[in-house]
């Protein structure tokens, strides 16, 4: 279903690809509950969605919530806690909070280096 998901979403479908998104996210949730890696990948994943609707907000929001997801799960050195991190601060940078997105970028590159 993600996969077809990002199927959707590579091919601007956008409807279809941020319902199959979220259908995913709630599959997973009701199968491992919320504080599970696959939650905070596919939170990671709707976020992604979000953002290539220009929405911004949610996007970054859904990465939040990703990024919370994979410290308590993974923990804060690992690749796809600096993959959110580095998401985040494309979303900065798009709301001309480019400061801010600087101060992520730096994150997600320590924790690249230290892997």
């Amino acid at each position: 279903l993600n996969n077809l998901a990002e199927l959707n979403r590579i091919e601007a479908r956008w409807e279809d690809s941020q319902a199959m998104f979220e259908e995913a996210l709630e599959i997973l949730r009701r199968k491992y509950g919320e504080n599970h890696p696959a939650v905070g990948t596919a939170l990671h994943n709707l976020a992604g969605c979000r953002l290539a609707q220009d929405d911004v907000d949610g996007a970054y929001d859904l990465y939040a919530k990703s990024l919370a997801r994979k410290e308590a799960t993974l923990g804060t050195n690992h690749p796809e806690y600096a993959t959110t991190l580095y998401h985040m601060a494309e979303v900065l940078c798009r709301s001309d909070r480019k400061e801010d997105a600087i101060v992520l970028l730096e994150r997600s590159i320590k924790v690249s280096e230290e892997i």
